[in-house]
């Protein structure tokens, strides 16, 4: 049977971490450390996809800058056949 993740995330703290946390949360209003870190966690997370897309945007515009590989002959070819196209008499 596959084993499934607990909804917990247990961190281990050194006194000394756990007391710059404790105060950091205080300092910021929050009830406990716990809730403090959860909205830290899923706020980083966020900022990672935020972050991600970006970067694939910018992927993408600078492949459209630079064009597809063979598109602008193919363009051409099709741009073409289509005026000889008309020209047929028999359409």
């Amino acid at each position: 049977m596959a084993k499934r993740k607990s909804p917990d995330l247990t961190i281990r703290l050194t006194n000394s971490e756990r007391a710059v946390i404790d105060r950091a949360a205080e300092k910021r209003g929050e009830r406990g450390v716990s809730s403090w870190a959860r909205a830290v966690l899923l706020r980083e997370a966020a900022r990672e996809t935020d972050e991600e897309r970006a970067k694939r945007v910018a992927e993408l515009i600078a492949t459209m800058r630079k064009g597809v590989p063979g598109a602008a002959a193919h363009a051409a070819e099709v741009e073409r056949s289509r005026s000889e196209g008309w020209k047929r008499e028999d359409r």
